[in-house]
């Protein structure tokens, strides 16, 4: 690495749509702070490329345009492949450059598995725990090659046959001489702001990430978190996520938090979104959260089958479950959430599980089980027998669980789910809160008849698949790493087996939110606007339309369809099969736009639906989710550029794209 050393850090951001919660990749943020504030790196050049492209091209152009000596990847499961073939496209260009992968799912187990076998050569590390001082350690040494690596604590170096570690790196006892992004004018203000408070997880859960790491002894002062509060509260953040194991799981970092909040209030404008482990909720709690007038809780059940939360090592309290939601849903907008194909499970269970949790006063979540690195795919027992996709991570069978079986429940989860105007992703179905559901199915009585729900969901789907995409797997079950990793700490809402879970299909609508048409008027303009552009004079690529519909799929689950696609001079066009009716929706640059239904960073979107034909607030809800869905690749296919784009401090934006 020559003298002048370059660092390029790259961070996938996940794909998530929602009204309040718009979080962004902290960890890396946390590497990127350190090395900046370190004196002896002043003539380090860092630069931060973050995007939610999965185009390797893009993002091997960013590097190569700022000649990178040194690539450190935030690595989850739906960046882990393109991020693969990221490294080995500047191998090949330069292969004295170094690749550095951080984050949950930079572990050697992932290299083990088949697809990535040969994966091992493009790679030259890994960090698997606190990355800021090993990041500093590794860019200070100026290594010219992965030999030079060797001296370095902290890694886990690449080898023919696996990787090795080098001696252990020091652990951080004193977080709060880590440097804070947020003070240093590093952060997005306007979006959901990671706080952390604690290190660690006292549980040892198999099914998450959390269950391996260090024991949570490991706290930020109450000084350093009213600082942070306070940088927040001027930068003019919405909304902070406590991105520790659970706001309740230490005592200590929790009399700091609850300190710090008393000399700031910052929550007292600002959204909180945190998870709640059930069992060890205080009445300090309680009087913390009384104090918040807006907070989002996650709180995790997996599954009321103690057999099952046993073989899974998750302690859990029935007798206090019930009480514990109905004092927290006084108070905050309350999710459970459930684990679909958890080992030692069984669908009788699982349906019983959802069914008595969707009998409490809050929302419910189902997400299907991922086997991750440092969880089950290097935790689990023999006797769990387990088959899983290597790619997705998703469970495909496990004990007490067959492939059909899990396909019937995932069919299943499609067709209820539909029925009451939940929401529909990927791998994650989400169940309104008990009134709401009751008003939907009486909608959707009123307008399809009894029978109609019987007859599944989006022209039945026997399989109920509802993609296999990677993308926007945040809050599925997953990869929460711990900060200062490159692209982990920070990320809890980033992947954790049930957790943050405000998954891809987002948070916008949960409660009835307006949908505004050209007038303002609650529920759609049902010509969402008018003559902006001719019609599109040529057919949309094959490309471009396969991934139009992969994610329309992903994103209604297989409800809604796409038809046809036209593009034209600054114009899309496509035609959805909807449960209701045929709908058209047009995009063109916003620039140029008279009216539209929805500006999106600076693309208008419009629709049409049949004469006489009127949207259900369900499908309006569902429409704007599919709106932030295709943004992103729509916004490329018209050129459009971000108004995001330009960032200070080194920090350049790709375009979206699929």
């Amino acid at each position: 690495m020559p003298s002048s050393g370059r660092v390029a850090l790259l961070s996938m951001e996940p794909r998530i749509s929602g009204a309040d919660y718009t979080p962004f990749s902290y960890g890396v943020r946390r590497i990127q702070a350190a090395l900046l504030s370190d004196p002896s790196l002043s003539d380090v050049a860092v630069h931060l490329v973050e995007s939610q492209t999965q185009d390797p091209e893009a993002w091997v152009a960013e590097v190569e345009a700022v000649d990178a000596d040194l690539v450190g990847f935030s690595t989850y499961t739906w960046s882990f492949a393109t991020f693969l073939e990221v490294a080995r496209r500047l191998k090949r260009s330069r292969p004295d450059r170094l690749m550095v992968m951080g984050g949950p799912s930079a572990r050697a187990a992932m290299f083990a598995l088949p697809p990535w076998r040969a994966s091992l050569g493009v790679v030259d590390a890994l960090v698997a725990t606190d990355g800021e001082q090993i990041f500093r350690d590794l860019v200070r040494a100026r290594p010219k090659d992965r030999e030079a690596l060797r001296g370095i604590p902290g890694l886990h170096l690449s080898t023919s046959s696996g990787f090795t570690p080098t001696l252990p790196a020091e652990e951080i006892h004193r977080l709060d001489d880590l440097p804070s992004p947020a003070r240093m004018g590093l952060i997005h203000g306007g979006r959901t702001v990671p706080l952390e408070t604690y290190r660690g997880c006292p549980l040892s859960c198999a099914f998450c990430q959390w269950g391996d790491l260090n024991k949570p002894d490991r706290i930020f002062s109450e000084a350093y978190l009213t600082a942070e509060l306070g940088a927040l509260k001027e930068a003019g953040a919405p909304s902070a996520q406590l991105v520790d194991a659970a706001l309740n799981l230490n005592s200590r970092a929790f009399r700091n938090l609850a300190a710090a909040e008393r000399q700031v209030g910052f929550f007292r404008d600002a959204m909180l979104f945190a998870c709640v482990y059930p069992t060890h909720l205080t009445e300090q709690h309680l009087e913390f959260l009384s104090g918040v007038p807006r907070a989002c809780l996650d709180v995790g059940l997996q599954s009321f089958n103690k057999e099952t939360l046993d073989a899974n090592h998750r302690p859990f309290k029935e007798s206090k479950f019930a009480q514990v939601i109905e004092e927290l849903s006084r108070l905050a907008h309350v999710e459970v959430e459930i684990i679909l194909g958890l080992p030692g499970d069984n669908p009788e269970a699982f349906r019983k599980t959802v069914e008595r949790a969707r009998e409490l006063p809050c929302k419910v979540r189902v997400f299907h089980c991922l086997v991750l690195p440092d969880a089950l795919m290097t935790r689990a027992p023999a006797s769990f027998e387990m088959k899983f996709d290597p790619v997705t991570l998703r469970m495909a069978s496990c004990r007490g669980w067959s492939e059909e079986a899990l396909a019937r429940e995932r069919a299943w989860l499609v067709e209820t789910v539909g029925r009451v105007d939940g929401e529909i992703s990927a791998d994650m179905w989400s169940f309104p809160a008990p009134e709401r559901a009751r008003r939907s199915v009486a909608q959707h009585v009123a307008r399809f008849g009894r029978s109609a729900g019987a007859q599944g969901v989006g022209g039945g789907s026997a399989t109920g698949s509802v993609g296999m995409g990677r993308v926007g797997e945040v809050g599925r079950n997953g990869e929460v790493g711990r900060s200062g990793e490159v692209g982990r700490g920070g990320d809890r809402g980033g992947e954790r087996q049930g957790g943050a879970a405000r998954g891809v299909a987002g948070a916008a609508g949960d409660e009835g939110e307006a949908s505004a048409g050209l007038n303002g008027a609650s529920g759609a303009s049902q010509v969402g606007v008018l003559g902006n552009a001719p019609a599109a004079p040529g057919p949309m690529p094959p490309a471009l339309q396969e991934v139009m519909a992969s994610a329309l799929r992903e994103v209604t689950g297989g409800i809604w369809s796409l038809v046809e696609g036209s593009q034209g001079p600054a114009q899309l066009a496509m035609t959805f099969k909807t449960r209701e009716t045929r709908l058209v929706l047009e995009a063109v640059p916003a620039a140029g736009a008279v009216r539209a239904y929805r500006m999106l960073d600076g693309v208008a979107f419009s629709y049409r639906v049949g004469s006489g034909v009127r949207l259900s607030d369900g499908a309006v809800r569902l429409l704007d989710r599919v709106l932030r869905r295709l943004h992103g690749p729509v916004q490329e296919a018209l050129g459009v550029t971000s108004s995001l784009s330009a960032r200070p401090g080194g920090v350049r934006r790709l375009p979206v794209a699929p």
